[in-house]
């Protein structure tokens, strides 16, 4: 559910706030679940739930060190968001 929260927060052109144009094809569409699934990754450790299949989904990706680097600055941006967001839902219950 993260990891498409993610797409729909940097992935839709008319509708995202944090719309990033990757362009268009099958190095766009890596990108795209490259920082979706990164996104998801650091939210889903942020609470401590298991994300062991993380790591093998990047792969089908070919993500890559220099890649998830070049892509830190948004990952880290609309995981803080989320976590934000739920943060903020947590303590409303409270």
């Amino acid at each position: 559910m993260i990891h498409e929260l993610a797409h729909e927060l940097m992935h839709r052109p008319n509708t995202s706030i944090y719309y990033i144009n990757n362009g268009e094809g099958k190095t766009a569409t890596e990108l795209k679940e490259l920082q979706a699934e990164s996104v998801s990754y650091v939210v889903l450790k942020h609470y401590g739930i298991p994300v062991s299949h993380h790591a093998t989904y990047l792969a089908l990706w070919k993500a890559n060190k220099e890649r998830i680097e070049n892509n830190l600055q948004i990952i880290s941006k609309v995981s803080q968001f989320i976590i934000t967001k739920i943060d903020d839902e947590i303590n409303r219950g409270k």
